[in-house]
């Protein structure tokens, strides 16, 4: 088949194409708006902040007394999976502010002149 039949049929096809990926793609959006909604809200009360403190607090206790030792392979693995997120966002977010993937350029950090030449 020539491209120009494959791009013919591709053209011929566009509104199939697209109401099948409508279809694949509204459950999917939607589940992921409903998930969005309640992970991306910020604490509504004193109470969730509260909650929070606490449960760091008790992992930092945890970390400086050896608790952590204690932990069920789940709970260490949630942990862990909670730190790995943070640590993305936070590099994300210094991705951003730079708006650069690389890092800051700082002149005289990047090129010495004179130092490597023979």
């Amino acid at each position: 088949m020539s491209k120009s039949g494959a791009l013919t049929r591709l053209v011929n096809n566009r509104e199939k194409i697209f109401n099948t990926v409508m279809t694949f793609t509204r459950p999917r959006a939607a589940r992921m708006w409903e998930v969005a909604r309640v992970e991306m809200m910020p604490p509504l009360s004193a109470g969730e902040i509260a909650a929070a403190k606490k449960s760091m607090g008790v992992i930092w206790h945890k970390m400086w007394t050896a608790g952590y030792k204690n932990l069920t392979v789940k709970e260490a693995a949630i942990n862990s999976i909670v730190c790995a997120e943070i640590a993305v966002w936070f590099f994300l977010g210094e991705m951003i502010g730079r708006r650069h993937i690389i890092g800051y350029n700082i002149p005289g950090t990047t090129h010495f002149p004179g130092m490597f030449e023979l």
